[in-house]
């Protein structure tokens, strides 16, 4: 029995994925080089599963004018991921065409750094995918094999990165938190913060001076709080001087916002104009207290800033009145109620050096003003650990 000749020539075969849309970029370009890859006008553009090793389809077949016989030669060699194309073309004379005559034609799809076959390439099995209907693991509908029990579907989400801190730890919203030193450093960085803070003190030591002269009166003092009282007097009068220091040149502010160019209200201008009447009393009060103006002109200073520091006070007053009949929130209730009080403090203290009041005026003083300092420490400070939050 004779076997049969093999021919050194490959018949061409329709390539079973043609009908596949080819995901490599490749197919964007495969309408001029239709032929390259095998067999006809049923081939792809990439190589298909039958180059794995060095072949060629020859046009030696004069005369077959088989729609799937493609007139072209495809080479690839197995061991690189480079192909080579030589353009023939199948001629019913059987001539072939020079390299010359074929200079119009463009240039082969894939270069030498073209991607791999993905349709001869190992699939990489992702037990997340077996669920899907393109999944090879189920049927067409996706669905898990007899006897198997489908999984739950894990969509993962995008958790953002939490620092750590030096312990190891995530970082609370509660360690985000400024400590309280933090603030305290924040509130002395101000010109403010340092009057209200020696405010504080000042009145902490009048009132305690005030105390020891009750004691005084009933019963003689010891030497110890004899020199103490004196020290405490010292200091009060030095405390004092040094915030109408830290006060200098506060009207700067209420010049700037007279000068500015943006359009104001009657109103507004108005309350521009008393501030600044008011911050000018206060730096020739405290340069009469330095020496640098006479006493007399310190004294008609001060009470032009005790009149203003009143009017302002009422004012003050009036408008957190307004204010009750508007929708606030809590915290703003709150926050009003502590701004009412201190414009109560501070009205009675004024209303003793305005009105000249003498009954219980050293007590009543004392007392009002410790509130009032207290009050505005708070209020700033609790001003600069909100800003110290949002940072």
């Amino acid at each position: 029995m004779n076997e049969p000749s093999w021919s050194h020539q490959l018949v061409p075969r329709r390539n079973p994925h043609a009908h596949l849309v080819h995901p490599s970029p490749v197919r964007a370009h495969s309408f001029p080089f239709a032929t390259f890859s095998g067999a006809g006008l049923y081939a792809s553009s990439h190589p298909s599963a039958l180059a794995l090793q060095a072949w060629s389809l020859s046009s030696s077949t004069t005369g077959n004018n088989s729609p799937y016989t493609s007139p072209s030669t495809t080479i690839r060699t197995s061991h690189s991921n480079s192909y080579s194309y030589t353009h023939s073309t199948a001629h019913p004379h059987s001539h072939s065409l020079s390299a010359s005559s074929l200079h119009h034609l463009p240039s082969p799809p894939l270069s030498a750094s073209a991607m791999p076959d993905p349709w001869t390439a190992e699939r990489v099995s992702d037990p997340e995918d077996d669920m899907h209907p393109w999944g090879l693991n189920g049927s067409a509908a996706g669905l898990p094999p007899v006897g198997i029990p489908p999984k739950a579907q894990h969509h993962p989400q995008l958790v953002p990165h939490s620092p750590k801190m030096p312990n190891g730890r995530a970082y609370s919203p509660a360690s985000k938190k400024p400590i309280p030193l933090e603030v305290w450093a924040s509130v002395m960085d101000l010109c403010k913060g340092r009057d209200k803070v020696l405010k504080t003190v000042q009145y902490t030591l009048r009132t305690y001076l005030y105390i020891l002269g009750l004691i005084a009166g009933v019963r003689p003092l010891s030497k110890f709080f004899t020199a103490n009282q004196k020290r405490m007097k010292l200091a009060t009068a030095g405390l004092s001087l040094t915030r109408k220091c830290l006060l200098l040149l506060n009207p700067l502010r209420p010049m700037i916002a007279l000068v500015s160019p943006e359009p104001t209200s009657a109103r507004a201008f108005l309350g521009h104009l008393i501030d600044l009447v008011g911050a000018l009393s206060d730096d020739v009060f405290c340069l009469s207290k330095l020496g640098l103006v006479s006493k007399r002109k310190g004294a008609v200073a001060d009470r032009w800033a005790n009149r203003v520091w009143f009017y302002s006070t009422v004012t003050g007053l009036c408008s957190l009145w307004a204010k009750q009949g508007t929708r606030r929130t809590e915290s703003e209730k709150r926050a009003d109620d502590l701004q009412r009080q201190k414009y109560l403090c501070d009205l009675v203290f004024v209303s003793y050096d305005i009105f000249n009041v003498s009954w219980m005026k050293e007590p009543v003083q004392c007392c009002v003003g410790l509130i009032a300092a207290i009050i505005s420490t708070s209020q700033l400070y609790n001003k600069q650990y909100v800003a110290l939050v949002k940072r």
